[in-house]
């Protein structure tokens, strides 16, 4: 399949469309009076596609750290317990000592990417709607797409595993939005409660959140308020945040290095699954350790799950 790198060197590519391809829309059938007059648009989208990446490299930096102690160390056979806190501490001090570094690279980079995010996928609309005629956006239809490029097709799902091609994905067929995009608005609420309840609330109770260690999650998947319920869905809500997280950062890497080639595809849906199981053996031997509730620490944990609904 050819690149698209390669078919800029092929033939002249306007500037609207080199604008389009990168924000993830598609030059398609173009209608003359719905050419765009917004040069500012354009502009403006540049700039927002510029902070949407450098803002995704601050925050990919600190979840591969955090992701790094808190799943991929636990889950290695035979090293100690108290290596594992020690690796997980040092990690922690990584974004937590030193100053400012907290506001930067998690808060500031977090807020951008999702505030750009949000900006480009207006402009883009706007644009879109302003190149292509209604008839054509309703009439288009496609089963099997052979273009590695677009933005619908997310990872190509299990057709393209099966070297069958691409299908057009259900979000983006139904939702009009990319896989890329679904997968990043679910993640933002998913990061909102872990926030709260790994480091608000613990700074709101105690005055920081010192005290957070790996025993932690274990007491934060076994003591919630709402009993078995609550316990099942901080579960699944870590579980899908790793999975959706790793998903929405491997997608989102392949579109900003330009890899689009289906081997590329398939190696983001291995990294994706992979990291997704060890989310689901990490927090699974996370349950299995045993709880100390009447110690100090322990006395801690429980009030701080006790401050929040589940």
């Amino acid at each position: 399949m050819t690149e698209l790198a390669e078919l800029k060197e092929i033939r002249p590519v306007p500037l609207e469309d080199i604008v389009l391809e990168e924000s993830g829309e598609l030059p398609g059938s173009v209608s003359s009076s719905h050419q765009s007059n917004s040069p500012w648009l354009k502009s403006t989208l540049h700039g927002l596609i510029r902070v949407q990446k450098y803002s995704a490299y601050g925050f990919a930096t600190f979840v591969g750290i955090h992701l790094t102690s808190v799943v991929i160390v636990p889950v290695i056979p035979l090293l100690p317990s108290e290596t594992k806190q020690e690796i997980f501490e040092m990690a922690r001090a990584v974004y937590l000592s030193i100053p400012q570094v907290e506001n930067i690279l998690i808060l500031g980079s977090s807020l951008l990417h999702v505030a750009s995010g949000i900006g480009i996928r207006i402009i883009r609309s706007i644009l879109y709607n302003q190149r292509h005629s209604k008839e054509h956006r309703k009439n288009k239809q496609e089963f099997i797409i052979t273009d590695d490029y677009r933005d619908d097709i997310g990872l190509g799902g299990i057709t393209n595993m099966l070297g069958l091609g691409y299908r057009k994905s259900w979000v983006s067929k139904y939702l009009g939005l990319s896989p890329l995009t679904v997968a990043g608005y679910c993640l933002v609420p998913l990061l909102l409660v872990h926030y709260l309840k790994f480091r608000y609330i613990p700074c709101s109770v105690e005055g920081d959140s010192s005290l957070i260690n790996l025993d932690y999650i274990s007491y934060y998947l076994k003591v919630s308020p709402q009993g078995k319920i609550g316990d099942f869905i901080n579960f699944w809500g870590l579980a899908s945040m790793v999975w959706i997280g790793t998903y929405h950062m491997v997608n989102g890497w392949l579109k900003l290095t330009h890899r689009y080639s289906k081997n590329w595809k398939r190696i983001g849906w291995g990294v994706v699954n992979s990291m997704g199981i060890l989310g689901f053996i990490s927090l699974a031997l996370y349950k299995r350790l045993p709880l100390e509730p009447s110690g100090f620490m322990g006395k801690s944990f429980v009030k701080y799950l006790n401050a929040f609904y589940f």
